[in-house]
């Protein structure tokens, strides 16, 4: 299920008709899928940055753009 450079775009559509993102997840792994990877140190530090600016010790994320569904 690897995507070419020439521009094929994998189908995740049975995995965006599931209830929970694990299946689109999954998906992924076969990809070699790095945004994740990538994003996280980003967000990690956004998410500090809030906590200190906002003196909060909990967030609550209900999403960061996984495109999922």
């Amino acid at each position: 299920m690897r995507g070419s450079i020439e521009g094929t775009k994998p189908d995740f559509t049975a995995a965006y008709n599931r209830k929970w993102p694990h299946a689109y997840f999954r998906a992924h792994l076969g990809l070699d899928y790095m945004i994740p990877d990538r994003a996280g140190p980003v967000f990690e530090r956004i998410f500090a940055d809030y906590r200190r600016v906002r003196n909060k010790h909990r967030l609550k994320i209900i999403d960061i753009g996984c495109s999922y569904g």
